[in-house]
């Protein structure tokens, strides 16, 4: 083992240099700013894969990902930028990957503990898959889909995921003792998973996204059995189905499908089929009945247009505040924290009624808002204390939902009284999602009484 110093060095040099090399081809070659930059990519990643064999300690790396990461935000606003700094800032869009890159590596590195397996195979995924993916994409992209920004190709999406998966599968065979059946159903799942996670990254935020969890999946999938692999690969295709299904009702774009599926999955697998029942409510719900009621809608013609598509943004709005609850719950092993985490998807519903049925010119405001109330407590919360209502704890369990779900009902209507009017954009999103969380709060309220 070198001197972690000296080995801190090296690597820091080793950097610049594949920088500056980078430049001096993409001067004299003309090299596409997308190609530069995923060269800097793979290169900066073939790199950290050594890591584990340089340092046993987690301060030299965290001080290399603290230093880089400070590095490359002030190369992106000095006068550099339009020198060296083209490597990575030539192309034309807004990306945080560049800064995110080595502070992923360096929690990856700090989670795995010296297990070479779960540092190296997530920083793999990332170098390799992605990087494949952008170029395939560019060259070979024709199929193109609506992403959270832009558009991706499925040309690309596809590289991805066979880069991940022999990525993985290799990793698993080479260097563990697992059979080969489960390598392939692991390499499977986790290929597939990073691949929709990819899909729906926004500003180079998969360069975080994946790392970490490609690292949790693994972490998890490595001492699991066979069937129980095959049960997660059963409930991630049966998440997909419904909601491709659903799709043309729900109006959802292409990352809207992947990001329902993938939350719908992590609730599964972190909380178990308790904690997917809300989630899916919400969803079959809104679908089934919800939509019934857009015909009586009558939108004027001061208001703006109104699209018909949701995209991630609208998923992230409906289920953060519920994801929330559900790592609390985890985390500080109190899985009391259902109840808070069933009223954010209660008081979401009741708001997508009020977005919707607002508009209607046969209701009026009032009974628009008591019944949307209603409709959301006895989809949700009624339906989970029912088996339970001899019980004092049950009844004022659905006594603070039904007041949780009339605070976020009327808070909503008066901090967004003309919903008509706006468009289903990313600022829509954090209203109906911020004032779902804070409703759900009162939630707490029955974990004291």
């Amino acid at each position: 083992m070198i001197n972690p110093f000296l080995a801190m060095l090296l690597i820091g040099l080793m950097l610049a240099g594949l920088m500056l090399g980078l430049r001096t081809l993409q001067h004299r070659f003309d090299l596409h700013p997308e190609v530069a930059r995923k060269l800097m990519h793979v290169a900066m990643g073939l790199v950290t894969l050594t890591l584990p064999w340089l340092f046993h300690s987690h301060w030299p790396v965290i001080s290399l990902a603290v230093i880089a990461a400070a590095g490359l935000f002030l190369l992106k606003r000095s006068k550099l930028k339009d020198n060296i700094g083209q490597v990575l800032h030539a192309v034309d869009r807004k990306s945080q990957g560049d800064i995110v890159f080595p502070l992923a590596v360096g929690m990856v590195f700090v989670l795995s503990q010296g297990n070479a397996i779960l540092y190296c195979v997530p920083i793999l995924i990332l170098t390799i898959a992605d990087a494949t993916a952008a170029l395939i994409g560019l060259r070979y992209g024709l199929s193109r889909y609506q992403a959270a920004e832009g558009q991706k190709s499925v040309e690309g999406s596809l590289a991805f995921f066979a880069v991940s998966f022999f990525s993985v599968l290799v990793s698993l065979i080479w260097f563990t003792q697992m059979g080969r059946r489960e390598c392939v159903l692991i390499a499977f799942l986790l290929g597939l998973l990073v691949m929709m996670l990819e899909a729906i990254s926004w500003q180079g935020l998969d360069n975080i996204f994946i790392p970490l969890a490609g690292f949790l999946l693994l972490n998890r999938y490595l001492d699991m059995p066979m069937n129980q692999l095959l049960l997660n690969l059963v409930i991630l295709f049966g998440l997909l189905l419904l909601v491709i299904v659903g799709r043309k009702a729900s109006g959802f774009d292409s990352t809207a499908v992947m990001a329902s599926a993938l939350v719908g999955y992590v609730m599964w697998a972190s909380g178990g089929w308790l904690w997917m029942l809300a989630p899916l409510t919400l969803f079959v719900s809104y679908n089934l009945v919800l939509p019934k009621r857009s015909n009586e809608i009558s939108v004027t013609q001061e208001s703006r247009p109104i699209q018909s598509t949701y995209s991630v943004y609208a998923v992230l709005s409906a289920t953060l505040s519920g994801l929330i609850w559900l790592f609390l719950a985890q985390t500080l092993e109190q899985p009391q924290l259902l109840f808070p985490y069933i009223l954010s998807f209660a008081n979401y519903l009741c708001i997508i009624g009020l977005s919707r049925l607002e508009m209607s010119k046969v209701l009026n405001k009032s009974r628009v808002v008591w019944g949307s109330i209603v409709y959301a407590w006895v989809l949700i919360p009624l339906v989970f204390y029912l088996w339970r209502l001899n019980n004092l704890e049950a009844f004022i369990g659905l006594l603070l939902a039904f007041l949780s779900i009339a605070f976020s009902a009327w808070v909503f209507y008066f901090v967004q009284p003309h919903i008509q009017s706006r468009p289903y954009d990313l600022q829509r999103w954090q209203w109906q999602g911020a004032v779902a969380g804070m409703g759900s709060c009162l939630g707490l309220l029955g974990l004291v009484i």
